[in-house]
């Protein structure tokens, strides 16, 4: 039965014979998130591969989660109490640095992104534990920012240091309410720190709850090549349900965001051949919306692009935002 479906499958051996239908096609045609699914899936299983009906299955995954209120709303639910227990955690543990608290949904665009680059890291890498769709566990989350003492672009010993009190505290907070801890695959990097001198280590004295380290992506003590740092832990629902909680400090956020810690330009460079590439002009999608910024220069016009689906690499500003 294996080998039949193998073959069905139409098994390909390499990321040169795997290709994709063209999603920028469903953008700047269709009108909206949900008409761009629901025809971008039947396209994705009319490819015929093993790997396209992966694919296909893991944006139903999505849709099913991010159209099911009950989710939503337990998510929301989740935010504030997570946002009261912090509160209260800054009070009794003396905690002065300030807390970033937002929560957020990957959009669409930002999935399927993940999901092609996964399908072909493992096509390249079969061993590579963390190239599995298995471990796409980010669809909703939380990311908790901790600020510095003097407000500085440079990480500061006690805000690093802070991050793992921070988890700590969030680890038991979510087992009491109920949900299971996720055992993550974590791939340590060859961090050089030598070309990455502004990374700050954690102390000695900063460490994971024993018995937890393998529910965490310690990317602080074991940064990524480029520079990247953060704590990622995911918890699990009784309804299957999974969100990510992700804990940095500002510095660590700033330089995953806009300098070279962001983790999608290797990925990009890579395989730049699948990124999806559209024309903000031409996209017709209800709720989205492209202006010409006023402050730009005239010769090298600027476009401010705002939607809620992933269709620029600029975060929207979350309106759930809470600094305390």
């Amino acid at each position: 039965m294996t080998d039949k479906l193998l073959l069905e499958g139409k098994i390909v051996s390499s990321t040169k014979d795997l290709t994709f239908p063209n999603l920028t096609e469903y953008i700047e045609s269709l009108h909206s998130l949900k008409e761009i699914e629901d025809k971008y899936v039947p396209a994705l299983r009319n490819e015929g591969t093993i790997y396209h009906r992966f694919y296909a299955n893991k944006l139903i995954e999505y849709q099913q989660t991010v159209r099911n209120f009950d989710n939503l709303f337990l998510l929301e639910s989740n935010f504030l109490k997570l946002k009261r227990h912090l509160f209260e955690l800054k009070e009794t543990e003396e905690i002065t640095l300030p807390i970033s608290l937002t929560k957020r949904r990957k959009n669409f665009i930002a999935l399927n992104e993940k999901i092609r680059l996964t399908l072909l890291k493992a096509l390249d890498n079969p061993s590579d534990k963390t190239a599995s769709l298995s471990q796409i566990l980010d669809t909703l989350g939380f990311r908790i920012i901790i600020g510095n003492r003097h407000n500085g672009a440079q990480d500061e010993q006690e805000s690093v240091d802070t991050c793992y009190l921070i988890l700590n505290a969030v680890i038991m907070f979510f087992i009491d309410l109920g949900y299971t801890p996720v055992e993550l695959n974590f791939n340590k990097e060859d961090f050089n720190h030598a070309e990455h001198p502004d990374v700050v280590f954690p102390s000695n004295t900063a460490i994971i709850l024993p018995g937890f380290e393998i529910y965490v992506k310690d990317y602080i003590k074991y940064p990524k090549k480029n520079g990247y740092q953060s704590l990622h832990v995911v918890f699990k629902t009784d309804t299957g349900l999974s969100f990510e909680i992700q804990i940095r400090t500002h510095a660590m956020h700033y330089r995953a965001e806009f300098e070279k810690a962001n983790h999608n330009g290797y990925n990009e460079e890579k395989y730049k051949s699948v990124k999806i590439i559209f024309d903000p002009l031409k996209t017709n999608i209800m709720g989205y919306k492209a202006i010409l910024d006023p402050d730009s220069d005239e010769k090298n016009p600027k476009l401010i692009i705002m939607d809620q689906i992933g269709l620029t690499s600029s975060d929207i500003a979350d309106p759930f935002n809470v600094i305390f």
